[in-house]
Formats: C-alpha cells, sequence, structure tokens
C-alpha cells in the first residue's frame, strides 16, 4: 500500500495563508472607508437588522464602539446586539494581538452577523486588513 505524499519541492499552505483562515461561523462584513462615515453606516445597518429580527455583532476597535454607544445603545439593550472591541486605533500592535481572539470571542456569542469595522491599509493596519479580509471571504463594504 502506498501513500500519498506531497512532493518535496511543492510549496505548502499555512493555515494563516488559507483565504478563509480567520472567518467565524457568522457571516463578517467588513466595514472600510473613512470614520465617520464607516460608523454612520454601520449605525444605520444595525437598525435595520436588528429591526428584521437578526441578532448581529459588532466588530471594531474600542474607540469606535465607543463613539457607536449613542446610537446603538438602546438596541444592545434588547440583547441583540454582542459588541467585542479588537484594540485601539491609537496601538495598533495590540489590535494585531487581539484580533483572532475577539473575532472568535463574538462568534462565540452565537450572533447571525458581525459588522467589523477596518482600521485602513497602510502601515501597521495593512496586517490587520489582510486578516480582516480573510474573515469577510470577500464581503467588503467601501464607504465614502
Amino acid at each position: 500500500m502506498q501513500e500519498a505524499r506531497a512532493a518535496v519541492d511543492a510549496a505548502q499552505v499555512a493555515p494563516g495563508e488559507m483565504s478563509r483562515h480567520y472567518a467565524p461561523r457568522a457571516e463578517l462584513t467588513l466595514y472600510e472607508g473613512s470614520r465617520d462615515a464607516v460608523l454612520k453606516q454601520v449605525a444605520i445597518d444595525v437598525r435595520g437588522l436588528v429591526g428584521a429580527g437578526e441578532r448581529i455583532g459588532i466588530l471594531a476597535p474600542e474607540d469606535d464602539l465607543s463613539a457607536l454607544a449613542p446610537e446603538i445603545a438602546a438596541r444592545a439593550s434588547s440583547g441583540r446586539i454582542e459588541t467585542v472591541p479588537f484594540g485601539s486605533r491609537d496601538d495598533l500592535q495590540r489590535s494585531g494581538r487581539e484580533l483572532y481572539a475577539s473575532i472568535r470571542m463574538l462568534d462565540a456569542t452565537g450572533v447571525s452577523r458581525i459588522l467589523a469595522i477596518g482600521v485602513g491599509s497602510e502601515g501597521l493596519a495593512r496586517a490587520l486588513h489582510d486578516r480582516l479580509m480573510r474573515a469577510s471571504d470577500g464581503r467588503v463594504r467601501t464607504i465614502v
């Protein structure tokens, strides 16, 4: 009996390189664009989704969640919204360390959708952008 083996010279894909490596069970949509426009659109989408009976999650830097709080407080108290921060816009290294665990934590709450707010794609934010793109499986809303 001969075992199937990959060629020694063939490139091996590491888990972090697979397109859906960071993807949660819940459908994740990445929101990109100017911070104010993104926050406004997320608040609008939260109202619509919760109004349609969905239980949603918001994944964002803690400073963005603080800015969203007045917009989502009433709906969040109904138990239809879960929020989990991943670091801060002022500390992208911390954001990078916390992102994967935050995605998993939010997914474990049983939400059906996750609205994720990106932090840009320049410098250190580029790595976060890549991880969020993989988690979104291509579902990206660019807000201008």
